[in-house]
């Protein structure tokens, strides 16, 4: 009998999704060459987009393994529905990026399994030891296996931090106007230097830099606030990020009663630096 597996709510919060190995890369079941005599592995997910795994990289790839790596991408907004799609339609490629959540994981993961529409991960990976090694440091694993297999290699947040539960964030800022700042305000009573050669900032470091970007933008000709610092689209403010003590959508208060996360004082103070 199959062995259940029940993923609650917290069990996924440092994976976001799931690359399959998938049982066959077309409708047919066989394997396909290019003119090169290169066997052709076929990859999607949402990330790719334009790339079509044509680049210094995945030629080095392809020359060492004798593989010709074609890749392609899921619509983000229709992520879900094309995945199904392919998988009702015995349209697959090599491999997939699935948005495993919990409420899914039986509907469709584990019955893809049933129906040997998924293929399972050796159970020695030592010939691959960077992912051995990520596999051993994720501490829920287990609760992806089937019978004691591993049909998906989950996508951590934060490979080299596997306790890390959400995403990191990497800011573009002006380093010639934050140069130029000093320059204004060298020699000044009390002034500290916020430019740092190395661009890494302690977060005291990196909220002085800020603020003085603020308070020193108007005297810098032509300068636009809009362009002092760049964020991620999707993520912003992702300053928040560094206030709020919960990844998802729910925290709970001091007294432990759970409430919106985006009504703590936490994220609202998290939005009062991101205002400024």
């Amino acid at each position: 009998m199959k062995s259940k597996k029940f993923i609650y709510g917290a069990v996924l919060t440092a994976l976001i999704s799931v690359t399959a190995l998938t049982g066959c890369n077309n409708k047919s079941g066989e394997d396909q060459y290019d003119e090169e005599g290169r066997l052709v592995l076929n990859l999607k997910n949402v990330y790719f987009d334009q790339w079509q795994g044509e680049d210094m990289y995945t030629d080095i790839i392809n020359e060492k393994f004798g593989v010709k790596i074609q890749a392609s991408n899921y619509a983000y907004e229709d992520w879900d529905t094309m995945v199904n799609t392919a998988i009702n339609g015995n349209n697959l490629t090599d491999s997939i990026q699935f948005n495993l959540k919990a409420y899914n994981y039986g509907s469709t993961y584990e019955s893809w399994v049933d129906f040997g529409m998924l293929k399972a991960l050796p159970d020695d990976m030592s010939k691959w030891p960077n992912l051995q090694s990520m596999l051993n440091n994720i501490s829920n694993i287990d609760a992806l296996k089937i019978d004691g297999k591993l049909y998906g290699i989950p996508i951590a947040n934060d490979i080299k931090n596997p306790q890390k539960d959400f995403s990191n964030f990497t800011y573009v800022y002006r380093r010639d106007w934050a140069k130029q700042i000093d320059e204004m305000n060298a020699g000044k009573a009390g002034y500290i230097p916020v430019y740092k050669e190395n661009d890494v900032y302690e977060w005291d470091e990196f909220l002085r830099l800020c603020d003085a970007f603020n308070t020193n933008l108007k005297a810098l000709s032509g300068m636009s606030q809009a362009s002092v610092l760049v964020d991620e689209q999707w993520g912003f403010p992702s300053v928040t990020n560094f206030y709020k003590d919960a990844p998802h959508c729910y925290a709970k208060d001091d007294s432990g009663k759970a409430i919106a996360n985006f009504a703590g004082q936490k994220y609202l103070a998290g939005l009062e630096v991101a205002k400024t």
